[in-house]
């Protein structure tokens, strides 16, 4: 979030809608009808951005399309060798993205580049929010769009409300954009259309602050190529369930005092209360038996030094968004990213 901010602060207004500072990640899986046209929509809207095709083992020639305009419009292009998912190819790409801010753009034409121009100025003034291009905040249904999907993406929005007590026009839009570091901070799991539940669910269990811009869209139906069906809107609902009541990974807590193996005690305690931390939960240690009243069922995992090693046998690596919370005899505290 530092990295972003700094580097939003570094980029006129011009060279920020032009997406100097922007990776744009287009999955795409059978879209060579529609992905040239697109391709060059982006460049045109976002001269200045890395765009990243990730070819999700497409049946058509749409690697072919990607690779062809590959030096024309500067394109980074990546191939998966099976079909793997949208979910699966966002993460491929976001592994590859260099640039402070990421955003995520279909390869079909439902959705208008030039309003991440708009999305990205809209980050460029609130660099620790994340940005998300609403297709219903200012309309209801859009012209030609099934009445199906339409309901289904309300309907989610009920559920967000419901379980994150947040309210969102459109939860389930294309058109996400966070800085690079929080996205991967975010340990994306999913590997399908699921990937936009656990993206909200997530910022939401971390209380990032969503805004909403809102932008044009041109629905096509399942005979013109849509690939979202009924199974996908349960999926998604079984998604924001697992976000918000099963600990699925995240950004780990790590504690530790100025004396080795000190809990926080009481004075630790409150501090965790009053800093909203009440949703995240001990991971073994000591500590766990002093702070155990905050674990909650859908709690990221938390421990003190000594405990770094349950947190990295669980995850497997070094979680890059570690956040330490160090006390002091006065029971004091710096939070600081390590």
């Amino acid at each position: 979030m530092v990295e972003a901010l700094v580097h939003l602060q570094n980029c006129d207004n011009l060279a920020v809608e032009q997406g100097e500072c922007l990776t744009v990640l287009i999955p795409c899986h059978s879209e060579g009808a529609t992905l040239g046209e697109l391709l060059r929509r982006t460049r045109d809207a976002l001269p200045l951005a890395e765009v990243i095709v990730i070819d999700d083992g497409s049946a058509d020639d749409s690697a072919a399309v990607a690779e062809g305009l590959q030096a024309e419009l500067d394109l980074i292009v990546l191939r998966l060798a099976v079909r793997s998912g949208k979910g699966a190819a966002v993460q491929a790409g976001l592994q590859q993205a260099r640039r402070s801010w990421v955003v995520i753009q279909d390869a079909d034409l439902e959705y208008d580049p030039r309003d991440l121009r708009r999305l990205a100025s809209t980050a460029h003034a609130n660099p620790q929010a994340a940005v998300y291009g609403s297709r219903y905040l200012q309309q209801g249904k859009a012209a030609g769009g099934a009445l199906a999907p339409y309901l289904g993406v309300k309907f989610l929005g009920i559920i967000v409300k419901l379980l994150y007590g947040s309210s969102l026009s459109d939860t389930h839009t294309c058109y996400k954009m966070l800085p690079t570091a929080l996205m991967r901070r975010l340990a994306l799991q999913s590997t399908g259309f699921e990937l936009c539940a656990e993206i909200t669910g997530k910022l939401l269990n971390e209380r990032i602050r969503i805004i909403e811009v809102p932008i044009a869209y041109l629905p096509r139906s399942v005979a013109a190529g849509k690939k979202i069906r009924a199974r996908d809107f349960f999926k998604a609902i079984g998604t924001y369930w697992r976000c918000r009541f099963v600990a699925t990974g995240g950004s780990p807590v790590v504690f530790s005092s100025n004396r080795t193996g000190e809990p926080p005690g009481r004075h630790g305690y409150g501090l965790l209360r009053a800093h909203s931390l009440s949703d995240r939960c001990p991971l073994g240690g000591g500590w766990g038996n002093e702070i155990s009243p905050l674990a909650g069922s859908g709690a990221h995992p938390l421990a003190d030094t000594p405990t770094l090693g349950h947190i990295y046998h669980r995850l497997g690596r070094i979680h890059p968004g570690l956040l330490r919370l160090e006390f002091s005899p006065l029971a004091s505290y710096s939070p600081r990213l390590c």
